[in-house]
């Protein structure tokens, strides 16, 4: 093996060796398919809050609201339509549809129920973003999550909410980065006040980095914002 050869396996074995060392940095945040089948199976809170019973101290609520006709387009002036079910009654395109699903700043699903003896229907606003403040997700929190938890303005609350919507995605985006920064898996280990600014990243920044042809080049830019100078190697990890 000449020189040449040498520095290019050596430079090689590093790189893997640090997108190792990255992944099983990460590996806590995966989810086999079958931890995400059993927690399929604790969403049968839904159904507590259904339950005359159990509606009161269910933490998936299940809010019910009465809608006598929905908007055909022909309507005149300002409509309001609150919550999730909104876009349900909203839905201009498609009069047939049964479910509306928001998983965007915040995280809302409802669906429809029909009311016997009556015109209308029934929406049925889940508020499943409380989804897990009974401890039901505990064993799936990591310590990004306690964090970003602990950090906010309802601390034990919404705790499904803050796991999966773009509100607190950015927030742990960031705070990965700063933890493997100290960790010496990025940017050689150094921090930047930028990189510890809450919401100095943002998920189009996210959006920019996973574009197929620029992502690279956005990725460094960012990372310039940020007050970082990353390598290659940085910016292929990031």
């Amino acid at each position: 093996m000449n020189a040449t050869q040498l520095l290019a396996y050596y430079f090689t074995k590093l790189k893997d060796d640090q997108v190792k060392k990255i992944d099983r940095y990460l590996f806590v945040m995966r989810l086999s398919n079958k931890t995400l089948r059993d927690i399929m199976t604790r969403f049968k809170e839904m159904k507590n809050g259904l339950s005359w019973d159990f509606n009161p101290t269910a933490t998936v609520k299940m809010l019910p609201t009465f809608v006598r006709s929905i908007p055909d387009d022909s309507e005149k002036g300002i409509e309001l339509c609150p919550g999730s079910w909104g876009h349900v009654t909203c839905d201009y395109h498609n009069q047939h549809c049964e479910v509306s699903l928001i998983i965007g700043t915040g995280i809302k699903a409802s669906t429809w129920r029909k009311v016997e003896g009556d015109e209308g229907k029934l929406s049925m606003n889940t508020e499943w973003g409380a989804f897990g403040d009974d401890g039901s997700l505990e064993d799936i929190w990591t310590e990004f999550d306690r964090e970003i938890d602990q950090d906010s303005l309802n601390p034990g609350k919404e705790l499904f909410e803050k796991m999966v919507s773009g509100k607190y995605l950015e927030e742990l985006v960031q705070l990965i980065l700063v933890r493997m920064a100290k960790r010496g898996l990025l940017f050689e280990g150094k921090i930047t006040p930028e990189l510890l600014t809450k919401g100095k990243f943002n998920t189009s920044d996210m959006s920019a980095i996973k574009k197929n042809k620029e992502g690279l080049h956005n990725d460094k830019e960012i990372l310039n914002h940020l007050g970082v100078e990353p390598s290659g190697d940085d910016c292929i990890s990031v």
